[in-house]
This record gives structure tokens, sequence and C-alpha cells, in this order.
């Protein structure tokens, strides 16, 4: 396995730490919870290689207790903030365009999402009929994000 799945970097762990819910009592008993950190490396091999989540290398645990945590935290809004935290860290960094390209697909209609890029002062900016070449990896991204976190 590469090395750059094995952990999260300390500057992008920093971020995210501080937006995890409190994990929830075993007080039943029941194995350990994986470690948060250990954990969203995990996620993040699923979600860069599309691999099944019973196909995550068991360095990470279960593929089955990753799929419950990202589920978990996904229900806790810890992936909003995080990219709304990312996106101001590269901002910050290099900068970035003010704007979020996407195709007209369903899930670019939600109320978050507009309430999110209103709030950043992030403009809209949809893929022009017959351009396909502004689609680039939306198609992929759209589909990844409707499987993974729109239909749960």
């Amino acid at each position: 396995m590469e090395a750059k799945f094995e952990d999260v970097p300390d500057e992008v762990w920093k971020y995210v730490e501080p937006w995890l819910p409190e994990p929830p009592s075993h007080a039943r008993g029941g194995r350990s919870r994986v470690d948060d950190r250990l954990a969203l490396a995990g996620i993040v091999y699923r979600l860069k290689t599309g691999c099944q989540w019973k196909a995550i290398p068991r360095q990470f645990g279960s593929g089955s207790a990753l799929h419950r945590r990202f589920q978990e935290w996904a229900e806790a809004g810890v992936f909003h903030i995080f990219l709304a935290e990312m996106v101001h860290y590269y901002d910050d960094r290099v900068g970035v365009d003010r704007y979020l390209r996407s195709d007209n697909g369903p899930e670019f209609v939600s109320s978050a999402i507009l309430r999110w890029t209103t709030a950043e002062g992030i403009e809209t900016a949809h893929i022009a009929p017959g351009k396909p070449w502004q689609n680039g990896t939306d198609e992929s991204f759209n589909g990844r994000l409707r499987e993974e976190c729109l239909t749960s």
C-alpha cells in the first residue's frame, strides 16, 4: 500500500479532530473502537481508490466499522464542515476561485449546498450545455457523492 494512505497528516488532522462527535459509550462491552485518525485514513483510502468497504485493508479496521463511522460522521455534518475548513485552508495558501462548478444534477440544488455557498460568498457556475470538456471529473464525483452521501 502506498504510504500516502497510511496516515492523516498532522496539518489536516488539526482541522478535522475538533469537529468529530464524542464516541458513544461502550458501557455494555464489545470491541474497542477504531481510533478516529486511523478511521479517517481508512475512509480517505476508500474514497480515493473506489474500493468496496469490505476491501479496505485490515490495517484500518474492518470495512463495516469504517462504514459505520463514515455514516456517523456524515450525519453529524463533519464532512460539510471539513470541506469548508479545507477551502479556507487552500484559499489562505494559494487562493481559490469563488465559484462551484457543477452539472445541473439534483444534488447541487439542495438547500444545504445553496446555504453554504451563499454563506461562504461562493457563486455557482453550471457546465454549459454542449461543452463536455467543462465536465472534467464532475460526473464521477457526482456519482460517488450520490452513492455515498445522499442515498444512505
